[in-house]
Formats: C-alpha cells, sequence, structure tokens
C-alpha cells in the first residue's frame, strides 16, 4: 500500500510542508478523520460512519457509506460545513492535515474514493516548482464495485488502535449510561466521569464534574486544535 498501479495517476501537490503542525500525534491526526466521519453522518443520516481495525495487515479504516470526496477538498479552507452549527469541523483543513502527519509518522494514507473508481495516496514529494519536501496527493483510477469513500491508515500497531479509546466514545469499548437532554447527554458511567465530549469527540476533562457530558456541537465552541474555546461557558445546571 501507498504506491499506485492504477491509470490515469495525477498528481496533486499541496503548500504544506512535513513539519507543518509538528506537535501533533497519532490520536490527533486519527480524531480529524472520525470527525469528518462522524461529520458526514451528521449531515446525512443514511451515511453511516464506522472504524475498522485490520490486526494482521495492520489497516486502520475510516469507512462512511455515501460519502463522495471532491478534488477541491484538497484546497485548504474548503468545507461544506463552514457555518453549520451540527458539525464539529469547520475548518477546511481535515483530512489534509491527518494525512501528512500520519505520513510524517511513517504510516501510509490512502482514500478509496469508489463511487468516483478513484484511490488516492498522499506521501511527500521534492517539489521542482516549490524547490521544497510536500505533501501530494495521487490520484488514479480503479476499477471497483464498492461504494461509499473509506480511508485506509497503514502500518497501525494494536498499541495505537486501543489509544483511540481516548479520542472517540464509539470506541471505549463497553456500553455506557447515559441521560438524553436537548443539549446532548449526561453520561451517569462512573467511568466516564469528569469527561466532557462534543458528538462523541473528547475535549476536555474536568475532574470537578460528577458526570461526563456529551454536547451538541451548536452549544460549544472548539478552537482550531479542538479545545473547548474560553468563551464557551457551562455549568452542569446547564444540561440536567
Amino acid at each position: 500500500m501507498g504506491e499506485i498501479p492504477y491509470s490515469n495517476e495525477k498528481c496533486y501537490e499541496l503548500t504544506l510542508t512535513p513539519d507543518y503542525v509538528s506537535d501533533w500525534t497519532f490520536n490527533d491526526a486519527i480524531r480529524e478523520l472520525i470527525q469528518n466521519g462522524i461529520d458526514q453522518e451528521v449531515l446525512d443520516k443514511e451515511n453511516y460512519f464506522s472504524v475498522e481495525y485490520d490486526q494482521a495487515r495492520q489497516i486502520l479504516k475510516l469507512k462512511n457509506t455515501r460519502s463522495v470526496l471532491k478534488i477541491n477538498t484538497l484546497l485548504l479552507g474548503r468545507s461544506s460545513k463552514a457555518r453549520n452549527e451540527d458539525t464539529v469541523g469547520q475548518f477546511g483543513e481535515g483530512y489534509k492535515i491527518a494525512a501528512l502527519v500520519l505520513n510524517r509518522l511513517g504510516k501510509t494514507f490512502t482514500v478509496l474514493n469508489n463511487e468516483k473508481k478513484e484511490i488516492w495516496v498522499s506521501r511527500f514529494k521534492n517539489s521542482e516548482k516549490w524547490r521544497e519536501k510536500i505533501l501530494a496527493f495521487y490520484i488514479g483510477k480503479r476499477g471497483t464495485e464498492d461504494t461509499g469513500l473509506c480511508i485506509e491508515v497503514g502500518n497501525v500497531s494494536w498499541e495505537e488502535y486501543a489509544g483511540l479509546s481516548k479520542v472517540w466514545i464509539g470506541l471505549c469499548g463497553f456500553d455506557y449510561e447515559k441521560v438524553s437532554t436537548q443539549y446532548g447527554e449526561i453520561l451517569t458511567d462512573e467511568n466516564l466521569a469528569g469527561q466532557v465530549f462534543v458528538n462523541g469527540l473528547f475535549v476536555d476533562c474536568n475532574s470537578d464534574l460528577q458526570y461526563g457530558y456529551n454536547f451538541k456541537p451548536r452549544y460549544i465552541n472548539l478552537e482550531r486544535d479542538n479545545m473547548i474555546d474560553s468563551t464557551t461557558m457551562f455549568s452542569p445546571g446547564d444540561v440536567m
């Protein structure tokens, strides 16, 4: 995985150098991909999002059943989710930054854009135009009867996959108790006490909170680093 043995390959250079967001970890990158997948399901309830791990091949798969990736999404700042109060992502960086970080960490990054019968592979290249090493996406055609969108991240260890339970409540590994409210969910399971989520994505931990909370995005403002905006104010009483 990582090379495209397909026809009509095209290379798209992004103005992103390997050291961009140099403090980002594996979990940070995968969080962006999970966020995108969840947001796509929010926008279309039939566009189901799921995460799978093939331990034998060390491949992490993030799937949406109806998504299609357009070429203009390679532009930084290009986002169909901007100003949508029901989605977490807003800034149009998402999978491009995730691909950069994962490539930097020695992972492969492949997008099976099945509805368009395409395969997208990212890797670093020495750009003649910019005279710098930058991130590039190589896009080729592939024959497939599969549908939807699948992002495959290769060279992922079991320990790395298991650590994603700290990122997304959907991978926590147990059935948790919750109470639904107009603001989101109160997580009454003691294993989640003090943890704050937005659409299931972990954003903060506060030991002063008796319960955990999973907010709808419209009630919590997030900064670019996915931390709660300091202008967001809430108390447990607001969501009870």
